[in-house]
C-alpha cells in the first residue's frame, strides 16, 4: 500500500498539490488525470522519491521494488532490443547467466509483442514499438509500485489501447499509478483520480 497524508507541494511560490489524502490499495491499478500543469508528474515524483513533499508524509513499505516509466524513453537507441534488455537485467539481478537471461527475456518481450524486434536497433522501431519494450524492460524487474508518466504520449490510438491494455494485463500484482492527460476512456479496468486545483477528487 501507499499511504498519501496531507501532502503538501508548492513550487514557485503556486501550491501544485494541496493536503492530499490518499491511499493507493495492493494490486490496483490508478489513473489520474488532469491538464498539463496541474502536478501530475509531481505527484509521481514525490511518490518515488525524487522530491520531497514540503508539508505531509508518504508511507511505502521500505522493501518495495519501484519502477518509473518516463515520459521520454532512456532506451539505448545504437544498439539491439536484446541488448538493452540484457543492461536491465544485469541492473536488477547481478546475473550473467545466459541461459536464465534468454528464457525470461523472451518472455517479457512476447508478452508486450515486440520479441520479433529482439536484434533490431532501437533507432529503427516506431514510437509505440520502443514503449513496449521499455515495458518488457520493466516486466524482468517484477516492481511491487510501476509509476508511469504519460506512457500514451505522442501515440496513435491503436496503439494507446494496446499499450493500457497491456500494463493492466501483465502487471497484475503491482501497484500501477498512471498519470496522462488522454481520454479516460482508455482506462476502462483503472481506478479513475482527477487532479484539480491542487486536489486529487475519486471520477
Amino acid at each position: 500500500m501507499i499511504l498519501l497524508e496531507q501532502i503538501l507541494k508548492a513550487q514557485q511560490g503556486r501550491v501544485i498539490l494541496n493536503n492530499i489524502d490518499l491511499s493507493f490499495a495492493d494490486r490496483q491499478h490508478y489513473v489520474i488525470i488532469g491538464e498539463s500543469g496541474s502536478g501530475k508528474t509531481t505527484l509521481l515524483n514525490l511518490i518515488a522519491g525524487y522530491e520531497q513533499p514540503d508539508a505531509g508524509s508518504i508511507r511505502i513499505d521500505k522493501r518495495s521494488r519501484i519502477e518509473y516509466l518516463f515520459q521520454d524513453t532512456l532506451l539505448f537507441s545504437n544498439i539491439s532490443v536484446k541488448e538493452n534488455m540484457m543492461i536491465k537485467w544485469l541492473g536488477q539481478h547481478r546475473s550473467a547467466d545466459q541461459d536464465e537471461f534468454e528464457e525470461n527475456s523472451k518472455r517479457a518481450l512476447a508478452l508486450f509483442s515486440v520479441d520479433r524486434f529482439a536484434d533490431s536497433k532501437v533507432y529503427s522501431l516506431s514510437g509505440g514499438e520502443k514503449r513496449r519494450v521499455e515495458l518488457a524492460q520493466i516486466f524482468l524487474s517484477d516492481p511491487d509500485i510501476l509509476l508511469l508518466d504519460e506512457p500514451t504520449a505522442n501515440l496513435d490510438v491503436e496503439n494507446k489501447k494496446f499499450i493500457v491494455e497491456m500494463i493492466h494485463k501483465n502487471f497484475r500484482n503491482t501497484i500501477v499509478i498512471v498519470v496522462s492527460h488522454d481520454d479516460q476512456n482508455f482506462f476502462q479496468n483503472y481506478v479513475l483520480l482527477k487532479l484539480q486545483e491542487g486536489k486529487l477528487y475519486n471520477e
